[in-house]
C-alpha cells in the first residue's frame, strides 16, 4: 500500500510539473519536513532534514525510508528499484550530504 501510494505521488508530479507551463509557480518551502527549532532539539538532525527536503523525489523517499528503518529489500520493493541499486544511492545520499557539511564547515570557520 505504501508504495501504491509513493508512485502514484511521484507519478502526480510528473504530470503535475508538464501542466506547469503558463501556470503561476508553485515555491516549495525550504524547510517542509523540518519542524520549528525547539529548545533540546539537535541541529544536525534539522539539519539532516533540511538536506534530505531538497533532494530528488526518489532519492528523498530513500533516505526517509531508510531513517524509518525498513531493510533495503523493503526499500527496494517500496520505490520500485533493485535491492542494489537501493545500496547504491544510499551510499552516494551519504556521501553528498557528508560534502555539504564539510563545505558548511569550512565556510563557517572561515567567517570566524
Amino acid at each position: 500500500m505504501y508504495r501504491v501510494a509513493l508512485n502514484t505521488a511521484i507519478d502526480w508530479g510528473r504530470k503535475e510539473h508538464r501542466h506547469r507551463r503558463g501556470k503561476q509557480q508553485f515555491e516549495f518551502p525550504e524547510d517542509l519536513l523540518t519542524t520549528p527549532s525547539v529548545d533540546g532539539r539537535d541541529p544536525r538532525v534539522e539539519w539532516l532534514y533540511r538536506q534530505i527536503a531538497l533532494l530528488k523525489d526518489v532519492d528523498r523517499s530513500v533516505a526517509l525510508l531508510l531513517l524509518d528503518g525498513f531493510s533495503y529489500k523493503e526499500i527496494a520493493a517500496i520505490v520500485g528499484i533493485t535491492e542494489s541499486n537501493v545500496g547504491v544511492k544510499i551510499n552516494r545520499i551519504k556521501s553528498a550530504l557528508a560534502g555539504k557539511r564539510m563545505e558548511e564547515m569550512k565556510s563557517w570557520n572561515s567567517t570566524i
